[in-house]
């Protein structure tokens, strides 16, 4: 039986699935406010992703148990991320807010192939010791 908190998370990826096609195809618009929300969002979710891939890989209890609550502050930031920043009563197509949001996902992809590659590493030293065994 799939975790609920699994299953809500790959519905919430669905749904951003969906949005990108919408927007892709031109059904939809999406405000810079929200752009910028959900590239905000974006990024703490790769850092979520990006400190849990070092509590797995932490031998000291004690840095596992701080970034696991680090690893919670980034999740909760994500979806605060996603549903309060929109509602900012600020002025949103500014240039600086402009440059932030593409830092965001030039930083996000950075971690994201990373991870990818680290990940991958990972696996061809279990592979590579599973074939010497």
């Amino acid at each position: 039986m799939m975790n609920i908190f699994s299953l809500i998370i790959k519905f919430f990826g669905i749904g951003f699935i969906i949005l990108g096609f919408l927007k892709m195809v031109g059904l939809i618009t999406i405000e810079f406010k929200n752009i910028f929300s959900l590239s905000l969002a974006g990024f703490f979710f790769v850092l979520f992703d990006f400190i849990s891939h070092f509590v797995e890989k932490s031998d000291k209890k004690a840095l596992r148990n701080t970034l696991s609550y680090l690893r919670v502050a980034t999740l909760f930031l994500s979806i605060m991320t996603i549903i309060v920043v929109p509602f900012f009563p600020i002025k949103w197509n500014t240039p600086f807010l402009k440059v932030i949001t593409d830092s965001l996902v030039y930083l996000s992809l950075g971690i994201v192939i990373y991870l990818i590659g680290s990940k991958d590493r990972q696996g061809s030293k279990i592979n590579t010791s599973s074939v010497e065994k």
